[in-house]
């Protein structure tokens, strides 16, 4: 039975209310000391040292980014401050029933969405580098904080798991959290050498190691059709993406049964039966819980108890639904989503531990037990003998989620980094400049509002939707006036018009990042000047070659009605076009004209 204050993922036996009651009392008595302590990493380096490497990683973006010293703490504070007071209530979201811990006012999602809200207006307002509430880079570290959360399994469970008392230790934290708090030199290890940083529309293929086959098709399906905003350039389909990915690394579809008579036996077999779950049926799969197990998975009936018992490759046990024991694993879905293929079903007995009972589905750990004792074989550490895809394991599963979770935590969120600093580059259509080009504010580095750029471009860097004005100077450097705006070489519509609206839902700076070209009107649709000198009974008429395309003519009378093309044709003689014309005669007039 499991006896936490705040969420029971399994049924808890009437032997236990007493304990359940008096339990939730301290909780609701000691509330505010609990949310001080909170469901968090941010206490130990967790969170700053994942912050910090996504920070780095950043450094690989299709448009890279590196940010000042400033901003990196800054980063970092908002990923510490995250679990001030009761907001680490709010951080938890369990995709596949939208819910959050049982004392939240919102979802992880919803508070990222918040978070992310809030950072754009202060990047609006030029509030960059304020503190807790204020400033952008710190509401951006925040919302850092919410997607991190997404690859701890209690937080896509939406299990709570707040230190008791002011203790982060006590029943019912989570070990999975305290045990990487504890190894920071190992995760700065792990993260050392991982892949490039990654968007929300992208399911890596980290995400699908040592998965079995039917928990990657199941994956693969949530991904493409419960992750509504993962193609949307929204901080709410990071954390789906990534929620889903820990949901289905953190749980494992098997089936355990409870024999009709005798006290003991084999729990799993190889195989599930074929199941109808409220969303389609499932027809038999590989049984994963046996598989880690390597088939120890045993029921125990006595006259006053029946539960199961997993013993893994340490000779560690861990149960569910004992009365003497807080569970250690339980199925998915007790207290949230039941009867759903990626929960569980009861196909039979009136309880999950009745004779005769059968639950099919998923099963999860609860790591607020696992690790809670370093002595006899009850609350250890978990060693399966294999991972979900049958290979021989060799971490206990705390090890395992950090190693698979925390790599893909840094790389969503490096993308998260790209998604709130967009770049745009602005530029000429020619190498002459252009002064005086005017944002409707400063960009998230605190560049411009006004700028002078060339050929080459400047770069800026704006959250992604959040609109913003650029207006060009009426002329560049040399006078020449401006004609229109291209966005990749492209025109669009209003780009006539000197100031345009970039970044809103028409024009979205996409992440590989976007270029707006200034033309001007070009140097060679006004005529060069021409030379003339005599030569004897000659006169000489030259122009500049850079002047192509250019025809050479006269008319005997100006006004003209007519131009006629002069002979011979121009040759060139260093560097110039050259024609040579008789000096005597009737008066002409000449002019170079473009067709």
């Amino acid at each position: 039975m499991n006896i936490d204050p705040v969420a029971t993922p399994s049924r808890a036996k009437p032997v236990g209310l007493a304990l359940i009651l008096i339990t939730a009392s301290l909780a609701l008595m000691t509330g505010q000391m609990r949310a001080q302590v909170g469901p968090k990493h941010a206490r130990s380096p967790t969170h700053e040292t994942l912050m910090d490497s996504a920070g780095s990683k950043a450094g690989g973006l299709p448009t890279p980014l590196a940010f000042t010293s400033q901003q990196s703490t800054l980063l970092r504070q908002g990923a510490y401050d995250e679990d001030f007071g009761t907001r680490s209530f709010n951080h938890g979201y369990n995709p596949l029933v939208d819910a959050g811990f049982p004392v939240a006012t919102m979802t992880a999602r919803t508070a990222a969405a918040d978070r992310w809200s809030s950072m754009a207006d202060a990047f609006v307002s030029g509030n960059l580098d304020g503190g807790d509430g204020s400033g952008a880079w710190h509401f951006l570290g925040r919302a850092s904080h919410l997607l991190q959360d997404m690859t701890a399994p209690m937080h896509v469970f939406g299990v709570d798991h707040a230190g008791l008392l002011g203790d982060p230790y006590a029943l019912p934290a989570c070990r999975f959290e305290n045990f990487w708090q504890n190894s920071d030199l190992a995760l700065r290890s792990i993260l050392a050498s991982i892949g490039s940083p990654l968007d929300s529309s992208t399911l890596d293929a980290k995400a699908s190691e040592r998965l079995d086959a039917f928990t990657l098709q199941r994956l693969y399906y949530r991904f493409s059709n419960s992750c509504p905003n993962r193609n949307s350039d929204d901080v709410r389909g990071w954390l789906e993406v990534v929620a889903w990915i820990s949901y289905f690394r953190a749980s494992y579809w098997g089936e355990v049964m409870l024999g009709n008579s005798g006290s003991s036996g084999a729990a799993t077999t190889a195989s599930t039966t074929s199941t109808t779950f409220s969303d389609g049926t499932v027809s038999p799969k590989p049984n994963v819980l046996h598989t880690m197990f390597n088939g120890h998975v045993q029921w125990i009936a006595g006259f006053t108890d029946n539960y199961y018992e997993i013993t893994d490759r340490n000779g560690f046990t861990f149960r569910w639904m004992s009365w003497s024991d807080i569970d250690d694993w339980s199925a998915c879905g007790r207290s949230w989503g039941n009867g759903q293929q990626d929960s569980s079903l009861r196909a039979s007995g009136s309880e999950d531990d009745s004779r005769g009972a059968r639950i099919t589905g998923r099963f999860w750990f609860d790591t607020r037990e696992l690790g809670k004792s370093s002595s006899g074989s009850l609350n250890r550490y978990c060693f399966p003998n294999y991972y979900p895809d049958g290979t021989p394991m060799t971490d206990h599963l705390h090890q395992y989620y950090g190693y698979q979770l925390y790599p893909l935590a840094v790389r969503y969120n490096a993308g998260l980094l790209g998604l709130a600093n967009r770049r745009v580059t602005v530029k000429t259509a020619d190498p002459t400049q252009a002064n005086n080009f005017l944002w409707g504010r400063r960009d998230n580095f605190g560049n411009g509002p006004t700028f002078n750029t060339a050929f080459s471009g400047a770069h800026f860097y704006f959250a992604a939707k959040s609109p913003v004005t650029l207006t060009a100077p009426a002329s560049n450097a040399v006078g020449r006036p401006f004609v229109r705006w291209l966005r990749d070489g492209s025109t669009f519509a209003g780009n006539t018009s000197r100031t345009i609206t970039m970044n809103d839902s028409s024009l979205t700076i996409p992440a590989r990042g976007v270029t707006y070209t200034a033309e001007y009107e070009p140097p060679d649709t006004a005529s060069p000047t021409i030379g003339c000198t005599r030569q004897s009974s000659s006169l000489v008429f030259s122009w500049p070659t850079s002047a192509a395309g250019f025809v050479f003519e006269y008319a005997t009378n100006l006004p003209a009605t007519s131009w006629t093309t002069a002979s011979p044709a121009p040759a060139i003689v260093n560097g110039l076009y050259v024609v040579t014309n008789p000096g005597t005669g009737p008066a002409k007039f000449y002019r170079l004209k473009k067709p």
